[in-house]
C-alpha cells in the first residue's frame, strides 16, 4: 500500500488532479487489517460505516439550506460564474509549468479531506468486495438462479429509487440543494444493491472462454496500467502542453473520446498479456513492493511449479455440494477448460497441469489457472 501511495501521490501532483489511487492506497492500510473477519461481520461493518457516510453526506445539504456560503461547492456542483470559467479555461489551455503550479497550490493534500469524507464509503466498498469474495459471490460459484434473484431485488430498489431522485432534480431545476440532497445524500444507500446488481449481470453475461470476456478479463488483470495510461492519454489531448482540446468540445463530441479509450484498452490489454506477466505498471508495482524483478518481459510458462492466483467461474452449478459445484467450474477462462476436462485428463495419467493441458490439445496463455489445475489432478489421483 505505501507504493501505491507512492504513485497515486505522483500521479495526483504531476498528472491529473483527479487521482483515486492515493485515496484507495489510504483506506487500504486499514482494510488490510480486516481482511481476516467473517463474511457475516464483514458485511455488518460495511451497513455501519455506509449509515455513517449518511450521516457525513447529509451535513452538505443541511448546510446548503441554512444559506450558508459554499463557493467551491456551488463552482462544483452548481453553476460557476463567468469568471471562474475564464480562469479554468485560461489554465488548462496554458502549458505545463503553469498547470503544475496551481495543481501543487490547489492540491497539494486534498487526500486528506477526501479521506474523511469519502474513506468510510471506501472502505464499505472494500469491506463488501472482501465479503463477496469470501462467499463466492464474485468468484462465481453461485447457482445462476441465485444471481438472478439478486440481480432483481438490488435493482427492483435501485433503480425506481434513482428515477425518482433524477425526477426531483430535474424538477427541482438542478437547484444546488436538490442536486446536493439527490445526488450525494440519498444515493449513498442505494449505491451497494446497485453495484451489487451490476456484480450479478456481468457474471450472469460473462461466457468463459469468449472473446469479449477474455479481453475484459485482461483488462482488469492490466487496470493499474490502464488507469495511468488513460490519465496520461487524456491529459495530452485536453491540456494546453498537448493538443489543447480542453473547453472545445461539446457534451456529445466528448463521447467518441471516451468510446475510442474503452476500446483501445480491449485491444491493446490481451496482446500485452499473451506476450508479458504482467502490465507495465503492474510489473513495476510488484517489483518494488516485493523488492525484486518478477519478470515482465517473461511470458509465464504452463508448469507444475507455476505459481499464480487461481480463477474460478462457474455460474453453472446446481447444487451446494462441493464436488458437484465444482465440477462445472471454468478452470482455464483462456483455453475454456473445466474441471471436468482436468479430471478426465489425470484419469487418463496426467499427473502435471502440463501434461493434462497437452492431452487436451491445449497451449498456456496466462498461466492463472495452474495452481487450481493442479489442485484438481492431485484429488483425482487421490481418489483412484
Amino acid at each position: 500500500m505505501l507504493w501505491l501511495l507512492a504513485f497515486g501521490i505522483a500521479h495526483l501532483w504531476l498528472v491529473w488532479h483527479g487521482d483515486i489511487l492515493t485515496h484507495y492506497a489510504l483506506v487500504g492500510m486499514l482494510a488490510f487489517g480486516l481482511r481476516t473477519l467473517p463474511t457475516e461481520r464483514l458485511l455488518a461493518l460495511g451497513v455501519l460505516l455506509i449509515g455513517f457516510s449518511i450521516l457525513l453526506f447529509a451535513a452538505v445539504p443541511i448546510a446548503v439550506h441554512a444559506g450558508h456560503d459554499l463557493a467551491a461547492l456551488n463552482q462544483t456542483m452548481g453553476v460557476p460564474a463567468p469568471a471562474e470559467i475564464a480562469r479554468e479555461l485560461a489554465l488548462f489551455r496554458s502549458d505545463y509549468p503553469a498547470i503544475l503550479r496551481a495543481r501543487l497550490d490547489e492540491h497539494l493534500t486534498t487526500p486528506l479531506p477526501m479521506l474523511w469524507f469519502y474513506g468510510p464509503e471506501t472502505l464499505a466498498y472494500m469491506l463488501f468486495g472482501m465479503a463477496g469474495l469470501k462467499s463466492g459471490m464474485l468468484r462465481g460459484e453461485w447457482p445462476r438462479a441465485r444471481y438472478r434473484r439478486w440481480l432483481l431485488v438490488c435493482w427492483g430498489i435501485a433503480l425506481p429509487a434513482y428515477a425518482a431522485l433524477a425526477v426531483y432534480i430535474v424538477l427541482a431545476q438542478f437547484s444546488l440543494f436538490s442536486v446536493a440532497l439527490g445526488s450525494w445524500t440519498l444515493t449513498a444507500p442505494l449505491r451497494p444493491p446497485m453495484i451489487a446488481g451490476w456484480a450479478c449481470l456481468i457474471l450472469l453475461l460473462a461466457r468463459p472462454g469468449g472473446a469479449l470476456t477474455e479481453r475484459l478479463a485482461a483488462a482488469g488483470r492490466m487496470a493499474f496500467t490502464n488507469y495511468l495510461l488513460t490519465s496520461l492519454i487524456c491529459t495530452t489531448l485536453f491540456y494546453g502542453y498537448g493538443f489543447g482540446w480542453f473547453g472545445h468540445l461539446s457534451r456529445w463530441q466528448l463521447y467518441p473520446v471516451v468510446l475510442a479509450i474503452w476500446a483501445m484498452i480491449l485491444l491493446w490489454s490481451k496482446p500485452w498479456l499473451a506476450r508479458f506477466r504482467f502490465g507495465p505498471f503492474e510489473w513495476l508495482w510488484r517489483s518494488l513492493a516485493r523488492e525484486a524483478c518478477k519478470g515482465c518481459a517473461e511470458r509465464p510458462q504452463l508448469n507444475c511449479e507455476c505459481l499464480a492466483i487461481p480463477l474460478r467461474i462457474g455460474l453453472n452449478s446446481r447444487t451446494s455440494s462441493p464436488s458437484r459445484r465444482e465440477g462445472a467450474m471454468v478452470v482455464c477462462v483462456c483455453n475454456a477448460i473445466r474441471e471436468n476436462d482436468v479430471r478426465a485428463a489425470a484419469r487418463e495419467g496426467a499427473t502435471s497441469a502440463c501434461q493434462a493441458y497437452r492431452a487436451l490439445g491445449r497451449s498456456p496463455k496466462c498461466g492463472q489457472c495452474v495452481p487450481f489445475a493442479r489442485e484438481i489432478i492431485n484429488a483425482e489421483r487421490a481418489a483412484a
